[in-house]
């Protein structure tokens, strides 16, 4: 019994620090998996008693072959404090937002002049 417990602490404990990793691997495979295109973040913190993610260094990559600009999207910081009730529910609710965006590109038909 003693050993059980031992290692359901030492699994809670892992899923307890690998969290963010987790988390941010999940976030840029899924910008991968709804744009087509490579994703990074520096940092993630997921709350786990307070509803919140805070990103860090997140950016959104051009494909190389099309264009000479590497990088579409540079978002230094977003903070999303949400409500946890309402995204169970299905009406999503954003007590607060903190966004710092450096750039975005959007270029539509580049072959074009």
């Amino acid at each position: 019994m003693k050993k059980v417990l031992i290692v359901i602490a030492a699994v809670v404990i892992v899923m307890f620090l690998s969290k963010d990793f987790v988390a941010s691997t999940i976030f840029t495979s899924g910008v991968r998996a709804f744009t087509d295109l490579p994703a990074s973040v520096k940092s993630m913190k997921v709350g786990i008693f307070k509803s919140a993610v805070d990103i860090g260094g997140f950016k959104v990559y051009n494909p190389k072959s099309a264009f000479k600009d590497r990088v579409m999207l540079d978002m230094p910081a977003l903070y999303i404090d949400y409500d946890l009730g309402s995204m169970l529910t299905g009406t999503k609710h954003i007590r607060k937002m903190k966004l710092e965006l450096n750039e975005f590109y959007v270029i539509k038909n580049a072959g074009e002049s």
